[in-house]
C-alpha cells in the first residue's frame, strides 16, 4: 500500500490554524443557566395545543317596557284615546253592578249566576281613515275583559240588550260611534282592563284600557 504523506507546506499550516480553532472555541460564552427557587414549578407562557378558546360573557339586554295601552302590564289609563289598527278608542265610563238594566231591558234576558253581577262598560271609538273608507266594528269579536283572575271573559250574549248597546256596525273614516259593551264577572273581580282586538286581514292589533270605577 501506497503511503501518505504530507507536505512541509500543509504540515505547517496546520500548525498555524489548529492551536487558533481551538481557542476560538474554548472563548465561547455557554448561555446563562436558570436557577429556580427549591420547590418551585415552571410555569409555560404558552397555552397547550388544545386550550380552549375564552369566550367574554355578554351582558344581557334589559326588556323593554311595552308604550301605554299596548299591554296588559301598561294599560291606558282613564280618559285615554289610544289607536288601534284602523281605530281611535277611549273607555267613557262603567255600569257596574248594572243587573236591573239587563233585566229591564228584557225578562228573557238570563240572570248573571251566582256570585257573578253585569257590567256595561260604555266606549266611543273613532273611524280613523279617509271619509270614502270604512271601518267596522264586531262587539262580540272585538272585546273581551281581563281582571285580577287573569282569565279572559267575553261579552254576554243577551236576547235583548240595554239601550244604547253597542252592536255589528260600519262607520265611514271620521265618524264616531259610544255604547256599552255588556259583560258577566264575578263579584270578586277587580283590577278591570278592557281589551280591544278588532278583527285584520293583516295581523293580531290589541289595545288594553282601565275601566274606570274600580
Amino acid at each position: 500500500m501506497e503511503k501518505m504523506c504530507l507536505k512541509p507546506q500543509a504540515y505547517t499550516f496546520l500548525r498555524t490554524i489548529l492551536p487558533l480553532a481551538l481557542v476560538g472555541l474554548s472563548c465561547q460564552t455557554p448561555p446563562p443557566r436558570v436557577t429556580l427557587p427549591a420547590g418551585s414549578v415552571p410555569v409555560s407562557t404558552q397555552p397547550p395545543p388544545d386550550a380552549a378558546e375564552t369566550v367574554q360573557p355578554v351582558a344581557a339586554t334589559p326588556t323593554s317596557t311595552p308604550s301605554v295601552g299596548a299591554a296588559r302590564s301598561n294599560p291606558a289609563p282613564p280618559g285615554s284615546n289610544i289607536g288601534v289598527y284602523t281605530m281611535f278608542i277611549s273607555v267613557l265610563n262603567s255600569i257596574r253592578p248594572a243587573d236591573d238594566l239587563v233585566q229591564s231591558a228584557s225578562a228573557s234576558n238570563p240572570a248573571p249566576g251566582q256570585e257573578r253581577q253585569y257590567l256595561l262598560v260604555e266606549v266611543a271609538l273613532l273611524c280613523d281613515l279617509s271619509s270614502d273608507s270604512t271601518c267596522s266594528l264586531s262587539p262580540s269579536d272585538d272585546f273581551q275583559l281581563v281582571g285580577s283572575s287573569g282569565v279572559l271573559i267575553e261579552p254576554a250574549r243577551l236576547t235583548q240588550a240595554p239601550d244604547r248597546t253597542l252592536k255589528e256596525t260600519e262607520f265611514f273614516g271620521g265618524s264616531t260611534i259610544s255604547g256599552y259593551v255588556p259583560f258577566v264577572i264575578p263579584n270578586a273581580e277587580t283590577d278591570l282592563i278592557l281589551v280591544f282586538s278588532p278583527v285584520s286581514a293583516f295581523g293580531i292589533f290589541e289595545g288594553f284600557l282601565v275601566i274606570p270605577g274600580e
